[in-house]
């Protein structure tokens, strides 16, 4: 077998680093390993994997989730020593792509017909690799890779996170983009004309080439969920989050008609009740043996738990019209419905503390612990003058105004510096490239984030974007919690001036402590987010906001 080989045994241990119970198996894995080119180092490779699906399995992971951490890092092994022939320890958010393509379409050569083949064929008198054993098994390859992809992504996310401490390699695992693949142009042109059309299919018991997900939920308790999130405009956020208050008791009627009543520890929302919906209602009350329209004592919660509804969403039938994963596809369809949802938010009397206080708090904690360990950060002795605007918008619009000119922002730039490095137009190339892609083009507040960041790289620390270390971005974090003076607004106003005006500023006045550090956090998790676009657009190779942005956001940290 010259294109590919087993890397595991057919029985072996898990939570062993040993690669086969067989010692005639692992000789010939072994000396597979051996005669691959040296640069890719293969035995290292290898034995990583193994190092790294023994902490899984000897943590938290079950057997059968251990034996499928094997078939991906065997694939992924075989893809990389034999196609890309590469280190696993040198590939590139691109290299990672590729696999993600490959994983898609696989070719007929990397295929077998069996589900349960043995990888060796072994005797009393002789082991050798079974010929009919190949790294995949897709009987449809297209639905069960786009569904498996994004495990194989979680997989290698942990993977490297768990190499970072044997290897200095940095390498952060781009996420699997759909939109990449081939799509039908009326598949991707509207997302409500495809949510009605689910919708419809739906209610209508539509039995033409359905793919049922795993799950045990009835058709009615689907329809009624996903028309609540759909029909009320409520995120199922909201509803996972008021799971235990959700109660028929939440419907009531008012001289309006009547409306549905949500609220948790923040907010209180309420929603009328079309025609439609009290339909689908009196449907899901008969299916659970209830007649008429809810009453005040109907207090049971209609979800038992928020592990019960999120079941349920997951159990939501996929049909063939449909060319992504159900949990990937109608969290975004119901998220884009959602933003146009009426203004009928009403908030009642909240709690001193709310949740988000309770997070803030936390941020400013850990926040108030960098900062005691660490120095402020020393300017290099670049030019004091205020630094340039990279890019304009309108107030109003959530887009750019215009794409940004490379030429003209590096004549205005130049205004400022009167030589620039290498590294300083190539990071103004990235900004460039980031905020004319498709990820600066719908969200400015990233862009405003990427754009402190390019011109602190540029005007204070003259290091380029994508070189930036875990330690330079701490500093970057002291630094946007207390910036200098002729970098902020002259005044606390609440807008600033315009950016073609020359009293702009990249840093807008706060007065307090807590709300210059809380603008720390707000950028950094913005640049994180702006780096893992990065890494998915393969212009960078690692995210050094990851580590940073989780200690502040992640509630298990703290």
């Amino acid at each position: 077998m010259d294109k590919m080989h087993p890397f595991f045994g057919n029985v072996r241990d898990p939570k062993d680093t040993a690669v086969s119970s067989d010692p005639r198996e692992r000789f010939l894995i072994n000396q597979v390993l051996a005669r691959l080119d040296p640069d890719l180092n293969a035995i290292e490779n290898h034995d990583l994997v193994l190092r790294f699906i023994a902490f899984k399995s000897a943590t938290h992971t079950s057997q059968r989730s251990a034996a499928l951490l094997a078939t991906v890092f065997e694939r992924l092994l075989n893809w990389a020593f034999f196609v890309r022939r590469i280190s696993l320890l040198k590939m590139r958010s691109e290299d990672i792509t590729k696999f993600y393509d490959f994983y898609l379409a696989t070719p007929a050569d990397y295929l077998r017909t069996v589900r349960n083949s043995k990888r060796f064929i072994s005797s009393k008198i002789s082991c050798s690799v079974n010929p009919d054993w190949r790294p995949f098994y897709l009987p449809q390859p297209q639905q069960r890779c786009v569904e498996g992809i994004v495990s194989v992504a979680s997989a290698l996310r942990e993977f490297y996170k768990y190499a970072r401490q044997y290897a200095p390699a940095k390498i952060s695992v781009p996420r699997y983009r759909l939109a990449a693949a081939s799509t039908a142009q009326e598949e991707t042109s509207s997302d409500g004309a495809l949510l009605d059309r689910y919708f419809e299919c739906l209610i209508g018991n539509s039995n033409f080439s359905i793919r049922r997900r795993f799950g045990r939920a009835s058709r009615h308790k689907q329809i009624f969920l996903f028309a609540t999130c759909y029909l009320l405009k409520v995120p199922f956020a909201m509803l996972s989050k008021c799971t235990r208050y959700f109660s028929m008791s939440s419907f009531s009627e008012t001289p309006q008609g009547w409306y549905l009543r949500l609220s948790n520890d923040e907010e209180v929302v309420f929603r009328g009740l079309p025609d439609g919906y009290v339909n689908i209602l009196l449907e899901f009350r008969a299916c659970c043996g209830l007649n008429g329209m809810p009453g005040p004592n109907e207090i049971e919660p209609i979800f038992e738990s928020r592990a019960a509804i999120k079941n349920v969403f997951k159990s939501l039938p996929v049909f063939d019209f449909m060319s992504e994963a159900i949990g990937q596809c109608l969290r975004r369809f119901i998220s884009d419905a959602n933003k146009s949802a009426p203004a009928v938010l009403l908030v009642s009397v909240l709690p001193h503390v709310t949740a988000h206080d309770r997070r803030k708090k936390k941020s400013l904690g850990v926040a108030a612990g960098i900062f005691a360990t660490r120095e402020p950060l020393c300017s290099l002795g670049r030019p004091h003058n205020p630094p340039p605007p990279l890019f304009t918008y309108l107030r109003n619009s959530a887009q750019l105004l215009e794409l940004v000119d490379l030429k003209v922002l590096l004549d205005r730039v130049r205004q400022h510096l009167t030589v620039l490095s290498y590294s300083d137009v190539s990071t103004i190339i990235i900004f460039v490239r980031y905020a004319n892609g498709d990820y600066g083009k719908v969200n400015r507040y990233k862009v405003r984030a990427f754009e402190k960041l390019v011109l602190w790289c540029v005007f204070i620390k003259g290091t380029h974007v994508a070189d930036l270390t875990e330690n330079e971005v701490l500093d970057f974090f002291h630094f946007c919690s207390s910036p200098p003076l002729h970098w902020c607004f002259t005044s606390p106003a609440a807008v600033g001036a315009d950016r073609s005006s020359a009293g702009w500023r990249p840093f807008n006045f706060l007065l307090t402590e807590d709300s210059l550090r809380l603008r720390g956090v707000r950028i950094v998790e913005w640049c994180s987010s702006v780096f893992q676009d990065l890494v998915d657009m393969s212009i960078v190779n690692f995210n050094p906001f990851n580590e940073l942005s989780n200690l502040l956001l992640s509630p298990k940290r703290h």
